[in-house]
């Protein structure tokens, strides 16, 4: 017995232990008494990484043998592998970004044994029946996300046609139609604020982002249809009419978020920066890698980058003939850099490098268009986010 309290009560051998926990079981530790309540709040303070999940499920009309080729999971498998990779989190997240598609969405019951036997409602949206869409949307978020985070942490959570993410391979992989989860985890970092702000009634300003001693670096948007005619708004709001943009912009419309008109992600703070570029309907593959690496030129690749991607839906399939070009084109200039996203009914963007001059920019191919409007059409929009660790 005293053996045992000789070394459940010896810091070292205790802080060797946490090291191997994830940030479930420290939490649970951390209520067993004060000395290990101080080793795991200092060991959940070390892990700073951000994570990030993604599952794909079997898409409608593919065979078993498709889906086992593809080394995609079965129904069954969805809720053991989203269950597995949130259960073995590393790291205490404050924030959460998560996309989920509207197949996985509207079936979750199926993909979700857990979730019960609440479905959402089919028929056109009236005003009666937004409170069932919206406990039907926090039913799935409850389930799928919510009850394995911190009651702190902030969470967006978006549901799109379609789904960009990235495998553990290092491979993207986008999904139209099928049933697709991804989402990042960002812990609490020093010199790095996210802010989110549920967008509702007329409301159509975000200047609460504003602030001297912490300017907003990026602005992400995710709008409902209903939401759509304020983003460009929306992203003036956080820049005075005469000036430039001065922060990196992207986001979509999509087909729900936890708000009715759509919500705002915002990274503010002295260690954090971002980039991001607007990809033209008409760009060809050479043009598309030119204007991805421009982001060399920033400097932002020196610090730890996330990156997300807005796409059009059918513009894969439309406008190149391989589906992922442009992911792929990303991921092969910077494969160290994970990628989520969406497909959307528009995208929302600038083309916004820091560091880098782009009004007389000479690129190996093509050239970046300037417009003061922020809500593009067959357009691809990608942001790069770089966080000094």
């Amino acid at each position: 017995m005293e053996k045992k309290l000789a070394i459940t009560a010896n810091p070292l051998i205790v802080e060797k232990i946490f090291h191997f926990l994830n940030a479930r079981d420290l939490s649970s530790c951390a209520r067993v008494c004060s000395l290990w309540f101080k080793i795991s709040e200092a060991e959940k303070r070390r892990r700073k990484d951000i994570t990030w999940i993604f599952t794909v499920g079997p898409c409608p009309g593919w065979s078993l043998k498709h889906i086992k080729s593809c080394g995609l999971l079965e129904h069954h498998e969805v809720e053991n592998s989203i269950f597995n990779q949130l259960e073995n989190l590393q790291i205490q997240p404050v924030f959460c970004t998560a996309f989920m598609s509207t197949c996985l969405f509207e079936k979750v019951h199926k993909f979700f044994p857990s979730f019960g036997d609440f479905e959402p409602t089919v028929k056109r949206s009236k005003p009666c029946e937004s409170v069932s869409r919206r406990k039907y949307l926090n039913s799935v978020m409850d389930t799928v996300l919510k009850s394995f985070l911190p009651e702190n942490c902030k969470m967006t959570f978006t549901v799109s046609t379609g789904i960009i993410g990235y495998k553990a391979d290092k491979n993207p992989v986008e999904i139209e139609n099928g049933p697709a989860i991804a989402g990042y985890f960002i812990p609490q970092i020093p010199g790095v604020e996210v802010k989110h702000y549920a967008i509702s009634g007329k409301n159509s300003s975000l200047a609460e982002f504003i602030s001297k001693n912490a300017p907003v670096k990026c602005l992400l948007l995710f709008l409902t249809s209903r939401g759509a005619s304020i983003a460009n708004k929306l992203v003036r709001s956080c820049c005075p009419e005469d000036e430039e943009i001065s922060m990196a912009v992207g986001g979509a419309i999509v087909e729900r978020t936890e708000s009715l008109l759509g919500s705002a992600t915002a990274f503010c703070g002295p260690n954090v920066d971002a980039a991001s570029v607007i990809i033209n309907a008409s760009d060809k593959a050479e043009e598309v890698t030119a204007k991805l690496e421009v982001f060399r030129e920033t400097g932002l690749l020196e610090n730890k980058c996330i990156a997300y991607m807005f796409v059009c839906v059918g513009r894969g399939y439309y406008f190149h003939e391989d589906h992922n070009v442009e992911s792929a084109i990303f991921s092969k200039l910077y494969p160290k850099v994970p990628i989520i996203g969406v497909f959307g009914e528009g995208e929302i963007g600038v083309n916004y490098i820091p560091n880098v001059t782009l009004e007389n920019k000479k690129l190996k191919i093509g050239k970046f268009k300037n417009s003061k409007r922020f809500l593009h059409g067959y357009t691809t929009i990608f942001v790069l986010i770089s966080i000094k660790m």
